[in-house]
């Protein structure tokens, strides 16, 4: 009887297994790209906290990171605080947009306001690749889906100097639910089997939280 038991258990399993592995299905990039631009779009109508976590590897040692929070107000006023820390040097940059107004605070020094944007974090390019596209529904909750893009790149070259550079392998992935954009990720490797590095970037979106109240700061001429 118990034998019976774990041969229908088994099953079970299997053909469990089978059918959330068999949810994955194979996408075009316009359709990738489709499928972002409208979950973002989505997620813009509510206010929302944007929480990005970005870390930098050589090997196993961690050797920077930055964290980027933005809140957003229903009526659109942003207020964005930056904070990185690379080779022990602690930075934070922060910025307020309301209707017409910009005010720009540079780590230490005191909010001042701007006719322009205020100075943006530097993004990380996208690199030329032949890309893969995927979606599926995500395992752990049946009401979001996963898209999922990634592409890997030629062996480096022996006694290159750009090998400690070269990108190997770089993915991205982002959830969403009824209401919009959840999360993001970024995944990249590189460089050379003596010397490799990766970063990851994570962001998340928490849609319509409580609280979210945008003022204009406190300046110094």
């Amino acid at each position: 009887m118990k034998t019976a038991l774990s041969f229908i258990f088994t099953i079970a399993f299997l053909a469990a297994a089978i059918g959330v592995s068999a949810q994955v299905e194979q996408i075009t990039e316009a359709q990738f790209e489709a499928a972002r631009s409208a979950a973002l779009e989505k997620a813009s109508q509510l206010p929302r906290r944007v929480v990005t976590s970005e870390k930098f590897f050589e090997g196993q040692e961690l050797k920077g990171r930055r964290d980027d929070v933005s809140e957003i107000s229903a009526s659109g006023d942003k207020h964005r605080s930056v904070t990185e820390n690379f080779d022990g040097k602690p930075k934070t940059d922060e910025s307020i947009s309301l209707a017409e107004q910009v005010f720009c605070k540079r780590h230490k020094k005191d909010w001042k306001r701007s006719d322009g944007p205020c100075p943006k974090t530097p993004e990380l390019n996208v690199p030329a690749g032949s890309y893969q596209y995927s979606v599926e529904t995500d395992a752990a909750d049946p009401s979001r889906k996963i898209y999922r893009k990634w592409a890997s790149f030629g062996d480096t070259v022996q006694n290159d100097p750009r090998d400690a550079v070269r990108m190997k392998y770089v993915e991205f992935k982002f959830a969403v639910d009824s209401e919009g954009m959840v999360e993001q990720t970024e995944t990249r490797r590189g460089g050379m089997e003596s010397a490799e590095w990766s970063s990851t970037r994570i962001t998340k979106y928490e849609l319509a939280p409580n609280g979210v109240r945008i003022r204009v700061p406190t300046t110094k001429n």
